[in-house]
């Protein structure tokens, strides 16, 4: 956003955020698969146990970080859900009892 004088009027700020931040419920349902699929793989062919464990605690972690970001991204569209129809029923309360 710029003000009539051309300077940068735009108050935002810029962090550093984890790479899976702004994934949403959609890229974090794609972490599970993708962890899931991993660890299946990893039990598969026998890499789970013995000197490849980093194959099974990578995915594991792709797994719990997909959990964390579907959860959170599901929990936020809740709460939106359930605060518009908090909103909603009480306009529509005011306007049936003419007030």
């Amino acid at each position: 956003m710029r003000s009539e004088r051309g300077q940068d009027t735009d108050t935002t700020v810029t962090e550093d955020n984890p790479w899976w931040a702004g994934m949403g419920a959609a890229g974090g349902s794609l972490l599970v698969v993708v962890g899931v699929g991993l660890l299946l793989w990893s039990s598969v062919t026998g890499n789970a146990g013995g000197d490849n464990w980093a194959l099974s605690y990578g995915a594991g972690k792709v797994l719990a970080i997909g959990c964390v970001v579907a959860g959170a991204a599901l929990l936020g569209r809740y709460r939106r859900r359930m605060s518009a129809r908090r909103s909603g029923s009480g306009q529509e309360r005011e306007s049936t009892t003419g007030r």
